[in-house]
């Protein structure tokens, strides 16, 4: 079913439905189900989504700003040319979570302790972001821009940074082991190992 946004519509739980133009800021969305949705030219924020679950989900042309995320379920959902602004990550269930994300700008996001495996992250702008102990081992970072974006203790072995630019990876905190890189990017692992090159 569509709902566009001049339709009257009430959340509790829903399958296979598309909302188009919503402002969802004016929405009551706490403990709701979406399953096979796809969210078009929506707005989320500051809204409270505590213990909803999306799942199987898209997000296209979204702006998701400072939402409430605790115990919020991102289970094989895709973010497609969205803004995610001010997001916790790290206050989601980490059970089944699972994010794609394409052409889309992620700014103060904070990501801690989660299961980031073989995700896909595709020409999208990463700033002022901060990933703390995520297994990111085999992700995949497609033409992605990284500005003032933290990587600590995160295991990024067998990621592709082959086409990423302006990311800042400390080798000594992180592990790396054969994770592609390219080069001139790849030199900005020297600053961190106290050498310069002439």
């Amino acid at each position: 079913m569509i709902f566009t946004n001049d339709s009257s519509v009430a959340f509790t739980e829903c399958e296979g439905n598309q909302y188009i133009g919503y402002d969802l800021s004016e929405y009551h969305l706490e403990e709701c189900l979406f399953e096979e949705c796809k969210f078009i030219s929506c707005k989320i924020d500051g809204n409270s989504l505590l213990d909803t679950v999306f799942r199987d989900c898209c997000f296209q042309n979204c702006q998701l700003i400072i939402p409430k995320i605790k115990n919020t379920t991102f289970s094989n959902v895709e973010f497609i040319t969205c803004k995610l602004i001010g997001i916790n990550l790290s206050e989601c269930n980490n059970l089944c979570f699972s994010i794609m994300l394409k052409e889309s700008i992620l700014d103060s996001v904070v990501v801690f302790e989660k299961n980031l495996k073989e995700t896909v992250i595709e020409k999208c702008i990463i700033r002022n972001c901060e990933f703390d102990d995520c297994d990111m081992r085999k992700c995949n970072f497609i033409e992605t821009q990284f500005e003032r974006t933290v990587f600590h203790n995160c295991n990024l072995e067998k990621s592709d940074f082959t086409t990423a630019k302006g990311y800042q990876i400390d080798p000594m905190t992180n592990k790396i082991r054969n994770a592609c890189f390219s080069i001139p990017e790849a030199y900005s692992f020297l600053s961190f190992l106290g050498i310069k090159l002439i």
